[in-house]
């Protein structure tokens, strides 16, 4: 899995819901909230209120990383040989969605279901020459406040005719009407790393 993932694009059928695509260290606390200045409020120092909502944001992430690997088990060949690569390194996080709404909604089926599936049309890869998700990779989920709420892995991905989708297991159901049956789908399930429900 990419951090890099969508942005809003007029051509990505309704239901396709999108990450995201800034990086974890560019994501101030509330993502998605206005500036002052845009919300009416009074003129502030931004430049050290950004600095003071990355640095609160940042130690958000790393308090929850830290907590994640070692609960998780991410470290546990720590105490024989040293830190594994990946215990040692924090992941990207994302939020998917394009509102705050989207990603709490998400968020909490990751939590309830342990295992959920999302779909992207191939073409909107294509267009936009991004990598598509990997088997393996791991992640950080944000809410709409962009507060770290799981880890989440890459557990399979496949390309798939718009037939041939699970919609069952698909946490963000895809709008098929006027779609041509073989529309080609990127199929992408995510496992839920942390909190499972034996840490909570």
């Amino acid at each position: 899995m990419s951090d890099d993932g969508g942005t809003d694009r007029p051509d990505t059928p309704e239901a396709s819901a999108v990450r995201d695509p800034r990086a974890a260290d560019e994501l101030a606390p509330d993502q998605y909230a206005a500036s002052g200045d845009e919300a009416g409020g009074l003129a502030v120092d931004t430049d050290a209120t950004d600095a003071d909502e990355v640095d609160e944001h940042e130690a958000l992430l790393e308090a929850f990383w830290q907590n994640a690997r070692m609960r998780a088990r991410f470290d546990w060949l720590g105490a024989y040989g040293g830190l594994t690569v990946l215990g040692a390194l924090r992941p990207p996080a994302w939020a998917f969605g394009s509102t705050p709404e989207d990603a709490d909604a998400f968020v909490e089926e990751v939590l309830s279901r342990a295992t959920v599936a999302t779909a992207e049309p191939l073409s909107d890869y294509e267009t936009a020459a991004g990598p598509q998700p990997e088997v393996g990779a791991v992640a950080i989920l944000l809410d709409g406040s962009g507060s770290p709420r799981a880890l989440v892995a890459t557990s399979d991905v496949s390309v798939v005719t718009l037939g041939e989708l699970p919609h069952e297991e698909l946490a963000v159901p895809v709008q098929s009407e006027g779609l041509d049956p073989r529309t080609q789908f990127v199929l992408e399930r995510l496992t839920l790393l942390y909190p499972t429900k034996r840490h909570r």
